[in-house]
């Protein structure tokens, strides 16, 4: 009878303690969930995160890219030979060609 006693007594107090800290358990109950089990746990965010970034940053360059050959382009359908020799430093065969850095 006793031991029956102090097993209620045990499941009381951990009711009480259950019923104290709910907001607590709760909380913790879902961050374990959502670091652990969800499909879209915490550190794979994450990694899709830094991924979407990389790729913004990839995305700038090559709008940079872009605009840079746009400008090549505008260059070469004005003054042809001009683009040719700055760029590819190409020379008549009576001319020499200095390269100064």
């Amino acid at each position: 009878m006793q031991f029956l006693r102090r097993n209620v007594q045990s499941l009381n107090k951990l009711k009480d303690w259950i019923l104290r800290f709910r907001y607590v358990l709760s909380l913790g109950f879902f961050l374990v969930y959502m670091l652990f089990f969800d499909q879209y746990r915490i550190p794979i965010a994450y990694s899709i995160y830094k991924d979407v970034q990389q790729l913004e940053q990839e995305k700038e360059d090559y709008v940079h890219s872009l605009r840079k050959l746009a400008e090549d382009k505008r260059d070469f359908e004005e003054n042809y030979e001009k683009f040719a020799r700055e760029k590819y430093f190409m020379s008549r065969p009576d001319e020499d060609v200095f390269i100064i850095k």
